[in-house]
């Protein structure tokens, strides 16, 4: 493409070095403006062309066929990570309040890692069984260890977190319902 600009000289001057193509000066402009763009907007914004593109001819069948796994391995992820949870004492349960903190402790024990702090040995196992029994194929052996994909550890995560709010909550609401436990509650510390 060739085009025709007019730039006034002082900025001309500022901007460029003497002697530099006046082409690749509008090129790496161009570059930039590009790629500030692309860091301001937002997620799957302006993404539609590359869906269209994805759902053009016999790509659909298969886009929708990876949506559909990815569906299964989030929903059977979500009861696995529950699943396990409802195995856990309160105390246990209680320390993997951090869903970052518990994620990276699952990937360091799929990895092979057995140096875990936050919940117990028995917990993964427990995951790694149920992950077996519900035949979630997104566990997929890794060297010494077990790696999982990023939807089932998501979800995972999400399951077990969600499990220990709602144990929070049923707690607090409970506590809230019957005022004679908060007293039994506070004369027994007090």
């Amino acid at each position: 493409m060739k085009i025709t600009v007019s730039v006034p000289d002082d900025l001309w001057a500022d901007a460029t070095e003497p002697g530099e193509s006046p082409s690749a000066v509008v090129q790496d402009s161009l570059r930039l403006r590009k790629a500030r763009k692309a860091a301001q907007r937002q997620p799957f914004e302006g993404d539609s062309e590359i869906l269209d593109r994805a759902m053009e001819g016999d790509f659909s069948g298969k886009l929708g066929d990876l949506v559909a796994q990815a569906d299964k391995m989030q929903s059977g992820g979500y009861t696995v990570g529950v699943d396990a949870a409802l195995s856990l004492s309160w105390e246990d349960l209680d320390r993997a309040a951090d869903p970052a903190e518990l994620r990276d402790e699952m990937v360091a024990w799929f990895a092979g890692d057995d140096d875990v702090e936050v919940l117990p040995h028995e917990f993964y196992e427990t995951v790694h069984q149920l992950i077996r029994d519900y035949n979630l194929a997104g566990l997929t052996e890794h060297g010494s260890g077990l790696r999982l994909n990023t939807v089932l550890l998501n979800a995972l995560v999400r399951g077990v977190t969600d499990t220990r709010l709602a144990v929070v909550i049923l707690q607090a609401n409970k506590d809230m319902a019957d005022p004679t436990r908060r007293y039994e509650t506070i004369d027994e510390e007090g």
